[in-house]
């Protein structure tokens, strides 16, 4: 299970919206994804 929470606004991601390495928030910030176990 990924997760990611944006820096920016405070958004919250998960699942399948973290397919790609590389994520991008609709604010434009760079998402740090983790792995939530």
């Amino acid at each position: 299970w990924k997760e990611a929470v944006c820096k920016k606004c405070g958004r919250v991601w998960y699942g399948w919206t973290l397919k790609y390495k590389v994520c991008f928030c609709d604010c434009g910030e760079k998402l740090e994804i983790k792995e939530v176990t």
